[in-house]
């Protein structure tokens, strides 16, 4: 019981990751391209 509750565990917060990557990148990049519209 221990090992299958520590995987998912483990899964969700691969899946945090992966969203976090999915939602930030594009607003990364996004940011970026204000900033240099910004400064131009």
């Amino acid at each position: 019981m221990g090992t299958s509750s520590s995987s998912v565990v483990v899964t969700l917060r691969s899946y945090y990751f992966n969203v976090n990557n999915f939602i930030y990148l594009p607003v990364d990049i996004f940011g970026h391209f204000l900033i240099i519209q910004i400064f131009i």
